[in-house]
């Protein structure tokens, strides 16, 4: 089972990797530096460190959490894959 759990946590990092790929994702969607590597996961975009820290600091916070150094819910992945940087905006 533990087996099971751990090839399902590499599909969900694979999958965000390969997110973090597409061209609008490769930078941060706060400050634009290249290569994030966490998730607001409040928003479902990619944020640099720097960036992942002050959404931490707001009042009420985002949720923040590292591409590689945690787990994801499907729900999430799905938020990820529905917004990620690119901006729709109404």
């Amino acid at each position: 089972m533990a087996f099971r759990r751990n090839v399902e946590e590499d599909k969900v990092v694979q999958i965000l990797r390969d997110l973090a790929k597409l061209p609008a994702n490769r930078q941060c969607f706060d400050c634009n530096q290249r290569g994030p590597t966490y998730v607001n996961v409040t928003i479902g975009s990619f944020v640099c460190t720097l960036c992942c820290g002050i959404l931490r600091g707001l009042n009420p916070p985002h949720r923040v959490k590292s591409i590689t150094m945690t787990s994801f819910t499907s729900e999430e992945i799905d938020l990820i894959k529905q917004r990620g940087n690119e901006c729709v905006c109404v």
